[in-house]
């Protein structure tokens, strides 16, 4: 009996420390940014529904990009991370024929 008391109490705390560590409804564009890792590089590269307000790193993008989320992309340069003046910015449904940058982030429309 004493040991059914414990095995259930785990697995309580568990399923409780479970609940408490799942991210919230975090919200993401919708659609897929496209870009290359080099010009002439083969193939596109691609991150599909991609967070908000996330930096994310790129390796050594450069070359044509194509936003094709319904959010803001903001292209930054080397780093350190999303800070300073982004190399570019794309609305939903744009792209650039050639960009350098290593970190992206999507904003919701203003």
């Amino acid at each position: 009996m004493r040991g059914r008391i414990f095995t259930t109490l785990g697995a309580l705390a568990a399923a409780a420390a479970l609940v408490f560590t799942l991210p919230g409804t975090a919200d993401a564009a919708s659609g897929t940014f496209f870009y290359h890792e080099s010009l002439g590089s083969p193939g596109w590269k691609a991150l599909d529904g991609p967070a908000d307000d996330t930096c994310l790193g790129i390796a050594g993008g450069l070359g044509p990009v194509f936003n094709a989320t319904d959010r803001i992309a903001e292209l930054y340069g080397g780093g350190p991370g999303c800070t300073g003046r982004p190399a570019a910015i794309l609305l939903p449904l744009h792209g650039r024929k050639s960009v350098d940058f290593g970190y992206v982030e999507f904003v919701p429309h203003l």
